[in-house]
């Protein structure tokens, strides 16, 4: 079980067949090039936000349901997608998915028009405005599991970082992540898969931690998770507010969520979202960000898929940016950067701005 399967990079190619191997113990290079497509996502097609891949961790008990299937066609990603793009998005019964290319087919389904608005304004969950909700006091326990084989985990946090970014043009920087925090947090949940299930401690209460946020005040600063075999508990492990995970205290049982402690992320994977004039972009370097790394990057603004659409491009075509990441001693990570000019600088926790 991955604790946090965005910092594992193991790769599909070790798993190829080597000459004489029993095919059944590897893989075929197509097979290869599958697993990795499954892990990238269409990200890596359309670009960086608009739906990450499937996290490392979850192929033995989640891909064989959604993924996979017993054979090709059987699992439920064909049962529940081919029909949507057949009668949502082309209208035709015997539309062949072969036939379809992310590259230029991604903006066909957003923009596909249903009843004056696109496809994306009906069924697109994504606007980080959340003010309405946090001024009438509303409470948001938001969960998925990392290991989910079905929706990528990564567009929680993703959403997360959104609203931590709308939060910012409020509350400033340095006040975003707080202030988001008073109304809604989300927890990651280890080897869980699609809602439940998988290797990890899935079984956990957000209902009486709900009720105790909004009734007495109380937020949930860890909820208490448990593995369940053969109806008795295997083990169990704290749930942290993102960020923050769950981390042993080098005494205790590993097995009893009393040992452990809920403490910031030991580094940060590199998906660092900064929101520039009202526009995000996000930048994934293909190294692992650890403290006091320092990484240069060149991007060009684009619009996330999650972006208001009258929201306009930031009059630059081109910005640099120098980011360093560092560990706060409250828990905080830092992402420190320097731009060409001197924009609005958001990190997903804290900020401070160089020039």
């Amino acid at each position: 079980m991955l604790n946090d399967p965005r910092l594992c990079h193991f790769p599909a190619e070790q798993l190829a067949c080597k000459a004489g191997q029993d095919p059944s113990t590897c893989l075929t290079a197509l097979q290869v090039e599958a697993v990795d497509k499954i892990w990238s996502g269409p990200d890596h097609v359309v670009g960086p936000g608009y739906d990450p891949g499937i996290e490392r961790g979850g192929e033995t008990l989640g891909w064989p349901g959604f993924i996979t299937g017993s054979a090709p066609g059987l699992g439920s990603h064909t049962s529940l997608g081919l029909p949507f793009f057949k009668y949502f998005i082309y209208d035709d019964p015997n539309w062949d998915f072969h036939t379809f290319n992310f590259a230029t087919d991604a903006p066909i389904v957003d923009n596909k028009r249903v009843s004056g608005q696109t496809m994306a304004q009906v069924l697109n969950a994504v606007d980080p405005n959340l003010e309405p909700l946090k001024e009438r006091g509303g409470k948001i326990i938001h969960y998925h599991g990392f290991s989910d084989p079905d929706i990528a985990p990564r567009n929680s946090i993703n959403y997360f970082l959104s609203v931590v970014g709308a939060q910012a043009e409020i509350a400033g920087p340095r006040n975003a992540l707080a202030e988001t925090q008073d109304f809604y947090r989300l927890f990651m949940v280890p080897g869980m898969n699609h809602c439940g299930g998988g290797p990890g401690a899935n079984s956990f209460d957000t209902l009486t931690a709900l009720e105790n946020w909004v009734e007495r005040g109380q937020a949930p600063e860890r909820i208490i998770a448990s593995h369940f075999t053969n109806g008795t508990v295997a083990f169990s492990r704290p749930l942290c507010p993102y960020p923050k995970v769950a981390q042993w205290t080098g005494t205790g049982s590993s097995t009893d969520a009393a040992n452990f402690v809920c403490t910031a992320e030991a580094g940060n994977n590199g998906n660092v979202g900064i929101a520039l004039n009202q526009f995000s972009i996000q930048y994934s370097p293909s190294a692992v960000l650890s403290p006091s790394d320092l990484k240069s990057v060149t991007v060009t603004p684009r619009r996330l898929p999650w972006m208001p659409r009258n929201l306009p491009v930031p009059p630059v075509s081109v910005v640099t940016l120098v980011v360093r990441v560092t560990l706060d001693p409250s828990a905080a990570i830092v992402v420190c950067v320097i731009a060409s000019q001197r924009p609005r600088i958001v990190s997903p926790f804290s900020s401070t701005e160089r020039v």
